[in-house]
């Protein structure tokens, strides 16, 4: 969309003390949200079991609503909210992001047969 590029450059130069060269201008990071299930996240069970697979994670609800999950792999933090939706923040291109995407989904995937069994047993 370049007319949006163009009015977001142009509310930029109003504000900006300094000329800019959008020739020299980089990405240095970017984010996504997706929309990672169909129900909501047990905030709770979702860190018990990442804690358990030996995964870095941070859930202080006093502080901040949503899980913190520290991926080292690709370098990424990720932000696990009550609705479902995950946040990833620090990626440095397209591919990574999508790449995060795969893991996330595979460490659901794994968490929620992980449930589903132990629900099993119990029965």
């Amino acid at each position: 969309m370049p007319g949006k590029q163009y009015l977001n450059g142009r509310i930029i130069k109003e504000f900006a003390a300094f000329p800019i060269d959008w020739h020299s201008l980089q990405i240095q990071t970017m984010s996504a949200v997706y929309h990672s299930t169909p129900g909501k996240i047990v905030p709770l069970s979702l860190v018990e079991e990442l804690r358990k697979t030996g995964k870095k994670c941070l859930y202080e609800p006093e502080l901040f609503p949503a899980i913190r999950f520290l991926q080292f792999s690709p370098v990424c933090v990720n932000l696990f909210v009550h609705s479902g939706k995950v946040t990833l923040l620090g990626l440095k291109s397209e591919l990574q992001g999508r790449m995060i995407c795969k893991q996330l989904k595979a460490i659901l995937h794994e968490i929620t047969l992980a449930n589903q069994r132990r629900v099993a047993k119990k029965v």
